[in-house]
């Protein structure tokens, strides 16, 4: 069940612009390949809506933002753009908005940019291997009946990629359990 689309016009830009945001980012489909071709097949149903909107203005946007994913300003450009259009309530615009709506409430892969978001430089496997956040180190935790335990945790892990990017995924995990409050 998809339950009811929304009607706010910031919102339905922003449902058009994660589509193809995900559509368009390599990291989407190496984050999960499984729902990124789950989803794959309504994403690209809004990619070929926005190709054939009869308004310049949104097919420019949209290319903008797929040909870099990463741009805030290529997104907010293509939600601003998206909003717009929704007021003149065309047939195309309310077909573009519901096929986006169906892509999104599909997709276990999303994107929330919020207003305080600010671009960031890449975090590479070395920042994250040699910085500390302050996190806590908990060698011993207690267990039930009072004792304390050790807890060894064994990952098979391998990095094949040139780059190191799937290191920098496991170090990033990592740090984030680490980074938890409860024993």
């Amino acid at each position: 069940m998809l339950g009811n689309m929304p009607e706010d016009p910031r919102r339905l830009g922003a449902l058009v612009a994660d589509s193809l945001v995900i559509r368009e980012d390599r990291g989407a489909a190496e984050a999960n390949p499984f729902y990124y071709e789950r989803v794959r097949p309504f994403v690209d149903a809004v990619t070929e809506l926005v190709g054939s909107s009869p308004s310049l203005a949104l097919r420019e946007a949209a290319a903008r933002l797929r040909q870099v994913p990463a741009s805030l300003d290529a997104y907010r450009t293509l939600c601003t753009t998206v909003a717009t259009e929704v007021a003149d309530a065309t047939d195309h615009i309310g077909q573009l908005c519901a096929a986006a709506w169906r892509a999104m409430s599909r997709s276990r892969i999303g994107y929330r940019i919020g207003d305080g978001y600010r671009a960031h430089r890449e975090i590479t496997v070395a920042h994250l291997a040699g910085s500390d956040h302050g996190g806590q180190r908990r060698d011993r935790v207690a267990v039930p009946g009072g004792r304390s335990g050790g807890i060894l945790v064994v990952i098979p892990f391998r990095d094949n990629s040139p780059d190191g990017t799937r290191s920098r995924n496991l170090f990033a995990c990592l740090r984030a359990l680490r980074d938890q409050s409860i024993d």
